[in-house]
């Protein structure tokens, strides 16, 4: 056995553990330690020490946690999806709609689905910070990832049609059934009803 890789996964469920109990500093002071032992920080590192910084509720600290990640693994690195749309949805639900935004992108560009919870928790963020356009955009992305995610963006419609200014809704409506007039959904993904 490799002791440098037994030696990581001990320092891994360290951080994890210590993060887990909202030890946060603790856990950025394992990584230290294990850095000082000559051992790399890998992806799942790093997630560790995001999970911490979101269990903590500092967004901040772990939004500088991910840009050091791809300063030292590469700027096309990213977290593990389950970590990323946790990430999305503490973003979502702290009114940080602009951050959440960002890493919702993030999941698209590196060809991943974000998951619904991520996707409901931006767009109210959205919509309590009065950001109705990029809500409606966003609703418009989650119908066409799934059915199960068409669902939940048809409930999110519902919900929004209590908070939403009418200029809004309109002119969502209108560009809607202008770009995918009465979508339904078969096997094989969106299509036009007939």
């Amino acid at each position: 056995k490799d002791p440098s890789a037994t030696s990581r996964r001990h320092y891994l469920r360290l951080m994890r553990n210590l993060g887990k109990k909202g030890r946060c500093s603790q856990a950025f002071q394992a990584a230290e330690e294990m850095k000082h032992s000559g051992l790399a920080m890998d992806v799942s590192c790093y997630a560790a020490l995001v999970e911490a910084c979101l269990v903590s509720g500092l967004l901040d600290r772990a939004t500088e946690t991910l840009r050091q990640m791809r300063r030292d693994l590469g700027a096309q690195c990213s977290l593990p999806e389950e970590t990323h749309n946790e990430f999305i949805s503490a973003c979502g639900f702290a009114d940080q709609w602009e951050r959440a935004v960002d890493l919702l992108k993030d999941l698209t560009l590196a060809r991943q689905v974000p998951q619904i919870s991520a996707y409901v928790s931006v767009v109210r963020s959205c919509c309590r910070c009065k950001q109705f356009p990029t809500a409606l955009q966003l609703l418009k992305e989650m119908e066409m990832h799934s059915q199960s995610h068409y669902q939940a963006a048809q409930e999110l419609r519902l919900e929004l049609v209590e908070v939403l200014p009418n200029s809004h809704w309109k002119t969502w409506e209108t560009s809607r059934a202008h770009d995918h007039p009465l979508t339904t959904w078969s096997q094989n993904g969106p299509r036009k009803a007939d």
